[in-house]
């Protein structure tokens, strides 16, 4: 029959079933009062807000919603057409998984899976690291062929790893684990331009004081494929050029005008009882710990240099087959060469 039936504004009260055969319609609804709500609670239920958008109401307020898109926004009717879900809230907008019952370590507590057409390209996932302290593990695992592997994880402690074997990890913070073939050793920075004298990547180091205790650069050189790798010291004032590695295969020591570069750990270092070359100013000086200073030729002695020079023994010691020492004066010049001999003033 296409008999319609109405009904005043008071209502129709209805006890038991209710079998509709066919589409049933209603009004859209408010917030106050949504379309289809429940007796004693009638600030609850679903509504249509919007044409082709359905929404649901908690006490009079929207709680979530599904737009004529097929988005949905919980928290919002505003939702974001960058994503198919769309969560707010002004203090936590969260999502939990709770596996209800784990009760060993290595057990997964939930999976956040990445398909395609149902094939499964990578996870992030929530491990117990240690149930009895409540320790947790993040894993992040990606498809290589037929095998979903982690190729990063967070631990509990802080600790990163990263590779081929992320959890075997080290004392460091970070730790990158590579096969024992087919490449993939090392850490890259690639900068995607190219141009002269141009920060390509840096380490930095920093503490509770600074953010600039130290650096390592890496730079190009006046060409875009030459390089240098600049090692920064702080001061206390400032970052400062301590060590510059050039493309020349120079290797400059600067940042003071009075520099010393030690060898070994004889004494403390810079001091004049460990061993150290010294540049100061235009003067270079060679400085041991104690001892003589040898010179050697392809590892064999030729001079010596003695700490303890006597009536007996020689200041310098020059050894060889052919011990010659040659002085010549530059052509027509005043000037003649010679050895002074001479005992104390006189």
């Amino acid at each position: 029959s296409t008999t319609k039936h109405s009904f005043t504004t008071t209502g129709y009260d209805l006890t038991g079933a209710l079998a509709v055969s066919g589409q049933t319609t209603v009004a859209g609804g408010a917030l106050s009062a949504p379309s289809y709500s429940f007796t004693g609670d009638t600030t609850t239920g679903i509504s249509r807000p919007t044409s082709n958008a359905v929404n649901v109401i908690t006490g009079g307020q929207e709680r979530m919603r599904v737009d004529a898109n097929g988005k949905v926004g919980i928290g919002t009717y505003n939702i974001d057409n960058n994503g198919k879900l769309h969560i707010e809230d002004s203090a936590y907008p969260i999502i939990n998984l709770d596996r209800s019952s784990i009760s060993s370590d290595g057990n997964h507590i939930g999976f956040i899976n990445f398909q395609n057409n149902g094939d499964v390209y990578g996870r992030i996932g929530c491990w117990v690291e240690d149930i009895s302290e409540t320790d947790g593990t993040l894993r992040f695992a990606t498809q290589a062929g037929t095998s979903m592997t982690d190729k990063m994880i967070i631990a509990s402690g802080g600790k990163m790893g990263i590779g081929s074997s992320p959890t075997n990890l080290t004392d460091e913070i970070i730790t990158i684990t590579t096969p024992s073939s087919g490449g993939g050793q090392g850490l890259a920075f690639k900068r995607l331009d190219s141009n002269s004298d141009q920060v390509v990547g840096t380490l930095r180091y920093s503490n509770n004081s600074t953010d600039d205790l130290a650096k390592i650069i890496g730079k190009t050189d006046g060409a875009n494929t030459s390089s240098r790798l600049i090692l920064q010291t702080n001061t206390g004032s400032g970052l400062i050029d301590t060590i510059v590695a050039r493309s020349n295969g120079y290797v400059d020591f600067t940042g003071a005008s009075d520099l010393r570069v030690t060898f070994g750990s004889t004494g403390t270092a810079g001091n004049n009882d460990s061993n150290w070359v010294r540049g100061q100013g235009s003067q270079l000086a060679y400085n041991s710990a104690s001892a003589d200073h040898v010179w050697e030729i392809g590892g064999t002695e030729h001079m010596r240099l003695d700490s303890a020079a006597s009536a007996s023994v020689p200041q310098l010691l020059i050894k060889d087959a052919h011990p010659w020492i040659d002085m010549v004066a530059p052509d027509g010049s005043v000037f003649k060469s010679g050895i002074t001999m001479r005992g104390g003033s006189s």
